[in-house]
């Protein structure tokens, strides 16, 4: 589910691109598939490298005027449920009460645009993408209790989280990829596919 969900985000980046940018407008994303959020919780979600603008049919660069967050928020929703429907996972009566929620649970966030040459923005941000589930310096067991310490990773967190090790084993395990699954997945004119037609 998180290739169709890499796949949901990029179609709705890519309608938007279409929508601002002009038609035909093709975008260039990197995706890397994250699971884990603090203290190595299962929380499924998505960081993006998405170029500000796209390329037309002669290779023509057309930039982006702005980011609307609401408008790509409402678009990666349209995307997802269009997915979860077409595999029967989601009812319509489901996703009707989800519609009706003041906050359906979507979120997109916006981050700062990265000027070209700024290699050391563009390098710790693919980093943070890059970045495995745990530090191994926050990370503690506690013998007398048979439990692990995990400190937070930022101040804003609510403080260090303890639990057994065989809950922690199965935190730690829910994060480990199926066999040959590829984490970083690229779209548009990042594709295998479109480097080589390039080529």
């Amino acid at each position: 589910l998180m290739t169709d969900l890499s796949r949901a985000a990029y179609r709705a980046v890519s309608r938007f691109i279409e929508m601002a940018a002009g038609p035909g407008v093709q975008p260039a994303m990197a995706v890397v598939k994250h699971t884990f959020g603090e203290g190595v919780r299962f929380h499924p979600h998505l960081h993006a490298l998405v170029a500000a603008g796209g390329w037309d049919r002669i290779r023509a660069w057309h930039p982006l005027p702005a980011w609307d967050r609401s408008a790509l928020r409402g678009l990666f929703e349209i995307e997802v449920f269009r997915f979860l429907r077409e595999r029967e996972l989601l009812s319509r009566e489901r996703m009707e009460l989800i519609l009706s929620w003041p906050h359906s649970g979507f979120n997109v966030h916006i981050g700062e645009t990265i000027a070209p040459d700024d290699t050391a923005s563009l390098t710790r941000v693919a980093r943070y993408m890059l970045r495995a589930p745990l530090v191994m310096s926050r990370i503690s067991y506690d013998r007398d209790h048979a439990a692990v310490r995990i400190d937070p990773h930022s101040a804003r967190s609510e403080g260090p989280l303890e639990l057994d090790v065989l809950d922690f084993i199965a935190h730690l395990t829910a994060q480990i990829p199926e066999p040959h699954e590829r984490l970083v997945l690229y779209y548009g004119l990042y594709s295998n596919a479109s480097r080589q037609r390039r080529g």
